[in-house]
């Protein structure tokens, strides 16, 4: 059986349960850019794929919150490109989680007793790595769905850990070969605004930095240069260091920071590990918040969980922004 008919097998609330205890994670429509950026980029001790964007009302005396968007890193980023040239001290102005978030419907939503391989159809379709579960019972005399929580990519890694998705001996050969990616990456120098161009636009969390602790500003070096393979590549930064960047006080002591140098940003050294790891080796690995990736010896290629979840369930092509 494929990993695909082993996950139209498992039901959400399977993996429900774990997931349920971390908090949920919400802002409203009219909730500020800054608040929304500040739950993005709070770091591995509470570590989010995105944010649920509710409306509330009391129904009976119960309060009864129903999701309808979601925000990601993408959306934050694309909306920085947009607003780049408008930017001022104060460049969170006054956009709304509305002005930027997807709303959702009920075909982006799931239930405890879904099938997990809804979840990786929303997770493909969607390009979000995560989703909200809802509830739908009557019990408030209400027709709406009632949030109870969100499962994300990283939910899906336990799954293989405890051997509830299982792998015949010809998928687990070279599998973390295959299912890695190109490691997209932009020279020490490149501005923050083209490396978050070449994000959004390849769907992409992960940027390279080549030759990152390196003799920065040699002349005539190229500024930006979208190289898929380069042993010269050291660290990594993602989105969260880019919205950390826009929380800093180093952000605030430069007047338009998004064309400053990816050089301000607080990289992630990188620790590569040998391409003939297990599938459980690579999950247990990822399953770690701190651990947002894998680099494959050679610094060519990385392994985030996306890739792991969606390439050997027959989804997505390794793009994983949201």
């Amino acid at each position: 059986m494929n990993v695909t008919d082993q996950l139209a097998r498992l039901k959400v609330k399977e993996v429900f349960q774990d997931s349920a205890k971390r908090p949920l994670l919400f802002v409203y429509p009219d909730t500020k850019l800054l608040e929304v950026i500040t739950f993005l980029a709070i770091g591995p001790e509470i570590y989010v794929d995105g944010v649920v964007v509710i409306t509330e009302e009391n129904l009976n005396g119960k309060k009864i919150q129903t999701p309808v968007g979601r925000i990601g890193g993408k959306n934050v980023l694309r909306n920085m490109l947009e607003s780049a040239s408008d930017w001022e001290e104060d460049f969170f102005g006054d956009v709304t989680a509305s002005q930027i978030m997807v709303e959702v419907t009920q075909n982006d939503w799931v239930e405890l007793e879904s099938p997990l391989s809804k979840v990786i159809d929303i997770f493909g379709r969607t390009r979000f790595a995560f989703v909200p579960v809802v509830s739908t019972t009557k019990e408030y005399n209400s027709n709406k769905p009632i949030i109870i929580g969100t499962l994300t990519i990283r939910d899906f890694l336990p799954l293989i850990v405890n051997k509830k998705i299982h792998f015949n001996h010809d998928e687990i050969k070279g599998i973390i070969n295959q299912i890695s990616s190109p490691i997209v990456s932009v020279n020490e120098d490149s501005s923050i605004r083209d490396a978050i161009s070449i994000m959004v636009n390849k769907g992409i969390r992960n940027i390279g930095i080549r030759n990152c602790n390196q003799d920065y500003g040699k002349e005539h070096k190229e500024k930006v240069n979208v190289k898929e393979k380069s042993s010269e590549i050291l660290c990594i930064v993602n989105d969260r260091k880019i919205m950390e960047f826009l929380l800093s006080h180093k952000r605030r002591e430069k007047s338009n920071p998004i064309f400053g140098s990816v050089s301000d940003l607080d990289i992630i050294q990188m620790h590569a590990t040998k391409s003939n790891i297990t599938m459980m080796e690579a999950a247990q690995y990822l399953m770690d918040i701190k651990n947002q990736f894998l680099v494959l010896e050679g610094n060519e290629y990385i392994v985030t969980p996306w890739d792991l979840i969606m390439k050997t369930a027959g989804n997505g092509d390794g793009s994983d922004m949201q």
